[in-house]
């Protein structure tokens, strides 16, 4: 996608397994490949999100074998201003509060690059319909 200060994001996707710990499985770059932003599931089904330096913890804890719909948002700051948050349903919904945001990022990079991961023996995930735009998705079928 074009590089863009700002960023909306969205994916459905149904975790199979889960990690024996924090693993990173969306990832914002910018153009040189430095992270911006990322998704990072925990070992509960929580997001963790995290623009650099600034970590926001979700509550809502998702299960294996069912499929959930997650937005984010990313924009850029100036030095430790950078804003993003998460959302996250089990329809195509999109929530109206976030589930994990920040605004004290230290991310001032355009976001070039989208990097799905899922790093471990044994970890599955499935990733389906995603869309990437600059201005607010909202709700999906």
């Amino acid at each position: 996608f074009t590089a863009s200060g700002t960023v909306y994001g969205f994916t459905r996707l149904r975790i199979i397994d889960f990690p024996g710990f924090g693993l990173a499985f969306i990832t914002l770059r910018n153009s040189s490949g430095s992270e911006v932003m990322t998704l990072q599931l925990e070992t509960n089904g929580t997001i963790t999100s995290k623009a650099n330096n600034t970590d926001a913890t979700g509550s809502f804890a998702m299960s294996t074998n069912t499929t959930y719909y997650v937005w984010w948002y990313y924009s850029k700051g100036t030095g430790a201003n950078a804003n993003w948050w998460v959302r996250i349903s089990s329809n195509g919904t999109m929530p109206g509060s976030n589930d994990s945001s920040g605004t004290t990022g230290d991310s001032t990079a355009d976001a070039a690059r989208l990097q799905y991961s899922w790093i471990g023996t044994g970890n599955e995930i499935v990733f389906d319909q995603t869309i990437i735009k600059t201005t607010s998705i909202g709700n999906v079928e």
